[in-house]
């Protein structure tokens, strides 16, 4: 008996953390999202009209990457969309770690976000291609995205809750309105220990 409830524990644990790690990777595309948005607004001066056209560019791209998914099946999806944007990048895009992870569940997690931060990064990058920019534009935007979600980092230390409030500060004062950025429902805080 006792050992069928172990073996009931390590399964439940298994689709706890498919689900976390599921988790994990909306919340770092969001706010790595959020980072980008604000790069290109400091970075190549964007009105609203740009803003919005980055913004519908970036889903028709992540459009593009899903029905090739549904075509070709995941790994040769990415190897189709890092060829088409590895020739824009001056250095490979490496989303910053934070905290450096020490146990396994913990390296697990980063490569998540890591898979997740590169998606949306190669999103961006094909949208303002798309949009006329040109390779070092792309890549000082790109750069100012990895700084933002760095000091995104940084303000998760004082909790996440303040890191989501700022974030949402500077998007507000990006778009002249008010904006709350809403946290990806979990079962814990993702990029720091507490929310």
């Amino acid at each position: 008996m006792h050992m069928a409830q172990n073996a009931f524990a390590r399964c439940a644990e298994k689709v706890n953390t498919r689900k976390n790690l599921t988790l994990n990777r909306q919340a770092v595309g969001e706010v790595v999202s959020y980072c980008t948005m604000i790069a290109a607004n400091d970075t190549l001066d964007f009105n609203r009209d740009k803003q919005e056209r980055l913004c519908t560019e970036m889903n028709h791209r992540a459009e593009v990457y899903t029905v090739e998914m549904s075509a070709y099946g995941q790994p040769k999806a990415r190897e189709k969309l890092r060829e088409r944007t590895a020739p824009m990048l001056d250095k490979p895009f490496v989303l910053p770690a934070g905290q450096y992870p020490r146990k396994q569940r913990e390296k697990d997690a980063l490569a998540e976000r890591r898979a997740a931060g590169d998606l949306v990064i190669r999103f961006f990058i094909e949208a303002l291609d798309s949009m006329g920019y040109d390779r070092a534009q792309i890549n000082s935007t790109v750069e100012e995205a990895r700084k933002n979600y760095e000091q995104f980092l940084e303000w998760a230390k004082d909790g996440e809750y303040v890191a989501y409030t700022k974030l949402g500060r500077c998007v507000a004062q990006m778009t002249g309105g008010s904006t709350e950025v809403a946290r990806v429902p979990g079962a814990g805080p993702i990029f720091s220990t507490e929310f």
